[in-house]
């Protein structure tokens, strides 16, 4: 089987790599465990902060190490979909102290923090699994605004590498409404914070208060529809390129019946009226110039055609 896909046998991601982040008590870690059969990876010792029946299966990891044995016993038990890590910082704090002890990075060594970063994410996803990173908010000043800019908590040399392998990066946050506060989500970039799209999410989603008779589900209905919107993307493309190399072979069998100048202009009618469907037609310009030249034909400019 050759390892070469076409781009109508691409086949889109079946799990999630998410980044929630937000104010500290606004519900981060509960909202990731609403995530489908989750187990969390508790970095900061923060679990026992979770109100009764919001908690998850839980590994309370002391170091890196532990860490990476906890997930292959994770893939061993087989009963999770969802790795949640809480929080993003603390895992990048062990990685750092992995490679420096209780030095301070130099720039050498951020390379190697951010692959032990890595490691954690491919290993997750390498066995099926979601991953959730849940991060504290960082409030940052742009130039030349007044207010401030909202992203999530990770060193700079981390967090610019590790944005490119998140599927979504969301933003809680609180807002009044008739003075009723509320929570609220948003995947998408704005003026005030950092976002990330890639699943055909709507602006703002509002967060009901979970409890042990009523638990979200919000991470869960997240997954499905990230799923379901790969799905969808993967039968346009698989339906595109079928489109665009049927009429390709089409092409084909028109082309190879040009031999002058008068075949060649029917055939090029015959281009004019068909769909743009992907790149078929600079495709078949390229080819109508191989065959001008094989032909040794002309263009005249005011007839349009060739001679």
């Amino acid at each position: 089987m050759s390892l070469i896909k076409r781009p109508a046998e691409i086949i889109g991601k079946k799990t999630i790599a998410a980044l929630i982040y937000g104010q500290s008590g606004a519900g981060k870690t509960a909202l990731a465990c609403s995530a489908p059969s989750p187990v969390l990876f508790d970095f900061d010792n923060g679990v026992s902060r979770l109100d009764f029946g919001l908690e998850c299966d839980t590994v309370q990891v002391r170091n890196l190490d532990e860490a990476f044995a906890a997930l292959a016993e994770v893939q061993a038990a087989g009963d999770y979909r969802t790795v949640i890590v809480d929080t993003l910082s603390k895992l990048v704090d062990m990685a750092t102290t992995n490679k420096c002890g209780v030095g301070i990075p130099q720039m050498r060594d951020w390379q190697f923090i951010y692959a032990d970063v890595k490691k954690f994410i491919t290993s997750a996803s390498n066995i099926g699994l979601n991953i959730i990173f849940v991060a504290q908010d960082k409030e940052i000043k742009k130039s030349g605004k007044d207010d401030n800019f909202h992203r999530p908590e990770c060193a700079d040399k981390i967090y610019n590498s590790l944005r490119a392998d998140m599927d979504i990066i969301g933003y809680l946050f609180y807002s009044k409404d008739g003075g009723v506060e509320k929570r609220t989500i948003t995947f998408n970039p704005t003026t005030f914070s950092e976002g990330k799209n890639t699943g055909g999410f709507e602006d703002t989603y509002f967060i009901p208060t979970a409890t042990p008779s009523k638990p979200l589900t919000f991470m869960s209905d997240i997954v499905a529809q990230f799923v379901k919107h790969q799905q969808e993307k993967d039968a346009q493309r698989a339906e595109l390129h079928n489109s665009v190399e049927k009429m390709m072979q089409d092409f084909a069998g028109r082309l190879e019946k040009v031999d002058d100048a008068m075949s060649l202009n029917e055939l090029l009618g015959w281009i004019k009226e068909q769909p743009t469907v992907g790149d078929a037609k600079v495709r078949m310009r390229t080819a109508i110039r191989e065959k001008v030249s094989a032909l040794g034909v002309t263009f005249n400019k005011e007839s349009g055609l060739y001679e």
